[in-house]
């Protein structure tokens, strides 16, 4: 696998933490899954603070969206999660926004 500049820093995050899943993480919220939550700093300096995207409750909402501006095939329409820490199979899909593809 070819490492671009913006997924670099999550191998560094993962080759920084030694014994990936096995130690504890200090975190605000205690997750059972505190490697992958060690993560979530090296994550978001790949999207850094932005103006906010709009966001849908539908799919049929975003594209309508993303048509009407013809924002062009570079934008995708996403889903976002609420992610269940303690039952991952639990989480859903509570919305729908855009982002731009990195590649």
């Amino acid at each position: 696998m070819t490492r671009s500049p913006h997924t670099q820093v999550v191998f560094d995050a993962l080759d920084a933490l030694a014994g990936f899943g096995t130690g504890p993480a200090i975190t605000a919220e205690q997750s059972p899954h505190a490697a992958l939550q060690a993560l979530l700093p090296a994550l978001a300096t790949l999207s850094p603070t932005k103006a906010p995207r709009p966001t849908f409750e539908r799919r049929g909402e975003a594209k309508f969206f993303l048509d009407h501006f013809a924002l062009g095939e570079e934008v995708a329409v996403v889903p976002l999660w609420h992610i269940e820490h303690h039952d991952l199979h639990a989480s859903e899909i509570v919305g729908w926004t855009y982002a731009r593809h990195l590649c």
